[in-house]
C-alpha cells in the first residue's frame, strides 16, 4: 500500500530531535505567513475580499498551500523542520483545514462564510505559533522565544494594517496600527542598554513602518504594498535577533565597593604610619647624635 502524506509527514516525525533555535523560528515564520494571509483578506467590502481583486486572491492561496505542505513535510532550501511533535503536526491539520474553508467560501463567492474562514485561519495559525514557540522554550535553555513571538507577531498585524487599508476601513485601520504599535513599543522597552545591536534592529522596524504609515494614507495599493513588503523583510530578519538572549553586565557588588575602600584605607594608614615613622626616627637621630646641628668644638 501505497504512504499517504500523512504517513510520511508522521515517520518524519519520529525522527525530529535536537531542533535549534534556528528551526523553531524558521517554523513560526512560516505559520505567521497563513496568520497573515486571514489578516489581510478577513475585512468586507461589498462584492471583494479585503479590497483585494480576484488574481491577488488566488495568488495568495497558491502561496498559502504551498507553504502549508512545507509545514507538513519540512523543506531543504530554506530549511525547514516537520513539525516539531505529534501535536505540533495536528495544529498543522488544523491551519490546513481551516484554508480549505476558506478556500471554498470565498469560490462560490460567499462573503460573509468568506470572513469567517479568514478568522478561522487566522485562530489556527496564531495556536500553531504559540506551540512552536512553547516547545522551543521548553526544549532550548535561553531562548527568549515569547520575545521572539513577539517581534514576529508584527509582520500579521502589518498585514491586517494592509488589508484595512487597501479596503479603505478607517476603524479597522486605527486599531490594527494600535496593535502594532503597542507591541512594537514592548519590544523597545525590553531591550536593555548592552544590546545596542537590538536596538539598532529596532530602529529600522520603526523606520520601515514609518515609510509604510505614510504609503497606507496614499491610494495606491501598489504602493502599500511595496511598502509592506519592505516591513516584512526587516521584521522577518529581526525575529532571531529577538530571540537572542540578553547577557547584562554584572552588576558591581556593595561587598566589592567595601573592600576597595578598605584597601585604599590600609594602604593610606600603612603610608601615614610609614611617614611618621621616618619622621621620628630622623628627630632621634638629631637628638643622639651631638654634631647634628653642624656644631664642631674641637
Amino acid at each position: 500500500m501505497q504512504a499517504t502524506e500523512s504517513d510520511l509527514a508522521l515517520s518524519w516525525l519520529v525522527r525530529q530531535t535536537n531542533l535549534t533555535a534556528e528551526d523553531f523560528e524558521a517554523l513560526m515564520l512560516e505559520v505567521s505567513a497563513k496568520k497573515a494571509f486571514g489578516l489581510l483578506i478577513r475585512q468586507d467590502q461589498g462584492d471583494r475580499l479585503g479590497g483585494l481583486d480576484l488574481d491577488l486572491l488566488q495568488t495568495g492561496l497558491k502561496n498559502v498551500t504551498e507553504s502549508l505542505e512545507k509545514l507538513l513535510l519540512g523543506g531543504f532550501a530554506p530549511r525547514l523542520p516537520a513539525p516539531s511533535s505529534e501535536a505540533a503536526y495536528n495544529l498543522v491539520l488544523d491551519v490546513e483545514m481551516a484554508v480549505n474553508g476558506f478556500r471554498e467560501a470565498a469560490a462560490i463567492p460567499n462573503l460573509r462564510s468568506a470572513q469567517s474562514g479568514a478568522i478561522a485561519v487566522c485562530e489556527a495559525a496564531e495556536t500553531l505559533a504559540k506551540r512552536y514557540m512553547a516547545e522551543g522554550v521548553e526544549a532550548i535553555a535561553g531562548w527568549l522565544g515569547a520575545r521572539a513571538e513577539q517581534a514576529n507577531w508584527q509582520r500579521a498585524l502589518a498585514a491586517e494594517a494592509f488589508g484595512a487599508a487597501a479596503a479603505e476601513i478607517p476603524g479597522a485601520l486605527s486599531e490594527a496600527t494600535l496593535q502594532f504599535e503597542a507591541v512594537h513599543g514592548r519590544l523597545h522597552d525590553e531591550i536593555i542598554p548592552e544590546r545596542q545591536d537590538l536596538l539598532e534592529v529596532w530602529q529600522e522596524i520603526d523606520l520601515a513602518w514609518a515609510s509604510f504609515k505614510i504609503q497606507m494614507e496614499g491610494q495606491s495599493v501598489a504602493a502599500m504594498s511595496s511598502a509592506l513588503s519592505e516591513l516584512d523583510v526587516v521584521l522577518a530578519s529581526s525575529v532571531p535577533m529577538f530571540g537572542m538572549k540578553d547577557v547584562p553586565n554584572p552588576p558591581t557588588a556593595p561587598w566589592m565597593f567595601a573592600a576597595m575602600y578598605g584597601a585604599l584605607g590600609v594602604t593610606l594608614t600603612f603610608c601615614g604610619c610609614a611617614g611618621c615613622y621616618m619622621f621620628h626616627r630622623s628627630r632621634r637621630q638629631k637628638v643622639d647624635d651631638p654634631y647634628a646641628d653642624g656644631a664642631n668644638y674641637a
